[in-house]
């Protein structure tokens, strides 16, 4: 058996015309390559049906039920036709979109050449895109977008201390999805970076982890009108250059915090474990969350602690009780380096690249051995 894919427009034919006529000879092709795709065809081939130019999702299967014969629409030239009966509807329809952003189908026609209306499918391909409609394929950005999307208010924060929730805003959850739809839409496994929880300047604006509007825009390629600077985003994005610009870092690194929601008081940040009520109360939000986080996709071998004082001994000693990670490795803060050590830079650069290279080779060893 073959597969295909055939295209139509739904306001002149559409997939429930199909359904509602029980069969159809698919005529009018004048397109040579897709001419010779329908004489390809054979009686029993399966074929998605794709609604063009408005829709642009696959909504469902048809089959062949009769070969190819000369196309009696034709006024001239040798075209031919076959016929289709309709299977059954998708569940889901599958977007253009989602086929675009999935790896796995960056070699069809449809993401190829969009001009072509009658196209041959892999049979992974074609059940790739089935997959899709059943909810069968994990792609990490959308569990991401799901899990930022769905974190609650934690419960017991002392009164006086403020939580702060970006992802409850339309705007951040907008610039959210481009960004992890353009960096994390695949199945692929990551090395996890985790901070405190978010600043004002950074997450707490954005809505991504030690990314300021200006890396957003410069080296994400998001356009945003928002203006703020956070100095450890300035630095996190000097080691992303350093390890070949964000497509290529963000492919195996997937930075969070171990508390993904902020904290200010009296205007001004606050650690989770600054103070001793909040650290307390936090702390089965952040069991919680950081097991929800860990399902996204992450290995479980090596972890990277961002903050080598408070934030990494209270992880290890969460870690020794939780098992989360087989190992945590500390990093000194991008704070602290911007603020305290910027004269070292190039030196601490070197030691961050040197460290996550070495994480990211353990944990994909680590897989390879499983």
């Amino acid at each position: 058996m073959n597969y295909w894919l055939i295209k139509s427009e739904p306001f002149v034919y559409s997939f429930a015309d199909l359904e509602k006529e029980g069969s159809s000879m698919w005529e009018g092709v004048r397109n040579y390559q897709a001419r010779n795709n329908l004489r390809a065809m054979k009686k029993g081939d399966l074929t998605l049906f794709y609604h063009s130019r408005e829709g642009l999702e696959v909504v469902g299967i048809a089959k062949v039920i009769v070969e190819h014969y000369p196309d009696p629409t034709a006024d001239s030239g040798d075209w031919s036709v076959v016929e289709f009966a309709p299977v059954r509807r998708l569940a889901n329809p599958v977007t253009l979109k989602t086929i675009k952003a999935d790896p796995a189908l960056q070699d069809i026609l449809l993401v190829r050449n969009g001009r072509i209306s009658v196209m041959p499918l892999e049979a992974a391909e074609y059940q790739r895109i089935l997959d899709h409609s059943e909810g069968k394929v994990c792609m990490r950005d959308r569990q991401i977008i799901d899990f930022l999307a769905g974190l609650t208010i934690p419960e017991g924060v002392p009164e006086e201390v403020e939580v702060m929730h970006p992802y409850q805003d339309d705007g951040v959850m907008d610039l959210v999805q481009q960004f992890y739809s353009r960096y994390f839409a695949d199945e692929g496994m990551r090395t996890g970076l985790f901070g405190i929880n978010p600043g004002r300047h950074g997450a707490g604006l954005t809505g991504i982890p030690f990314t300021d509007p200006k890396r957003l825009r410069d080296d994400c390629g998001i356009d945003n009108a928002l203006r703020s600077h956070e100095p450890s985003s300035e630095y996190v994005y000097a080691v992303i250059d350093r390890m070949g610009g964000a497509e290529a870092f963000y492919k195996r690194f997937f930075i969070s915090s171990l508390c993904p929601l902020g904290f200010t008081a009296d205007g001004k940040n606050l650690n989770y474990y600054d103070r001793k009520d909040l650290q307390q109360a936090m702390e089965p939000y952040i069991i919680r969350t950081l097991r929800q986080q860990i399902d996204l996709g992450l290995y479980t071998h090596t972890a990277i602690i961002l903050g080598a004082g408070k934030n990494l001994h209270f992880f290890e000693e969460l870690n020794r009780r939780e098992g989360f990670f087989e190992q945590i490795v500390g990093l000194p803060h991008p704070r602290y380096i911007i603020q305290y050590k910027r004269r070292f830079l190039d030196d601490y650069l070197a030691m961050w690249k040197k460290t996550l290279d070495k994480a990211r080779r353990a944990n994909e060893r680590s897989r390879s051995r499983g």
